[in-house]
């Protein structure tokens, strides 16, 4: 948007109550030792014109002479926008009006005039237009630090705020494992005892099965075990056989 569009906007708007207080601003102006502007040199009668600041005590309630002109200017069209230097809020506008061959110098703060300043000069305007684009550097200095702190500390909340979500997720994942954890411990503590519990009944089993396998080994012995029958009480003992005589066969005499 060219600033013919957006100075257009302010005729409705007064100078805010602050402005710039650099005596050197002033065209035809001298800075004194002490700081403070000493007296304006002679000037031809209409070749410039400074809109002067407002006291800082109040505003006025109707836009300065300077101000009417360059917006009732600027509505109508009748001067040309040579170039402008915005910094941040800040803008320096060098304007030009053909019919009268007056140049206007503007410094401006979003839709606020800081100051305005006329000339018929052309090398005049460009040093007041080369101050005040110069100085919107330092004007919006602290304005745009405001911004990019703005910005840095909204995206040091949006970490902040992620942080602490992660920090939560963290905490209830730290907890569920935790559970994980004494859950899985006492089944291995309910485990290692029921093993102690096996080992201990495979053992009694083990040693009643050694007490079975003795008493079976003994009972087979015994019943491998071949009974002396004479030794049974009431049985009557075999006859004796009658000796046989036994005869030698006679020899024959020989021939």
């Amino acid at each position: 948007m060219t600033l013919f569009r957006h100075v257009a906007l302010l005729a409705a708007f007064a100078i805010p109550a602050t402005a710039l207080a650099d005596a050197s601003f002033w065209p035809g102006e001298r800075p004194a030792a002490s700081g403070r502007p000493a007296a304006a040199e002679p000037a031809a009668p209409a070749a410039s014109a400074v809109e002067p600041p407002p006291e800082a005590a109040s505003a006025p309630r109707q836009p300065p002479a300077l101000m009417r002109e360059l917006t009732a200017l600027i509505e109508s069209r009748q001067v040309n926008e040579m170039r402008t230097t915005y910094n941040g809020p800040f803008a320096a506008a060098l304007f030009f009006e053909p019919e009268n061959l007056n140049y206007y110098v503007a410094l401006l703060k979003g839709q606020d005039f800081w100051w305005i300043g006329r000339t018929t000069d052309a090398k005049e305007a460009e040093t007041l237009y080369t101050r005040m684009a110069a100085q919107t550097v330092t004007l919006a200095a602290p304005d745009l630090e405001k911004m990019q702190l703005d910005a840095r500390i909204a995206a040091t909340r949006r970490q902040l705020e992620q942080a602490r979500r992660r920090q939560g997720e963290l905490a209830e994942q730290l907890q569920a494992q935790r559970q994980v954890i004494r859950e899985g411990v006492a089944a291995q503590a309910r485990l290692q005892s029921e093993t102690r519990q096996l080992a201990e009944e495979r053992a009694r089993l083990q040693q009643q099965l050694q007490s079975i396998s003795a008493t079976i080994d003994a009972l087979e012995a015994a019943a491998n075990k071949v009974p002396n029958l004479g030794a049974v009480p009431g049985a009557s003992e075999p006859a004796a056989e009658p000796a046989r005589s036994r005869q030698r066969p006679a020899r024959q005499p020989s021939r």
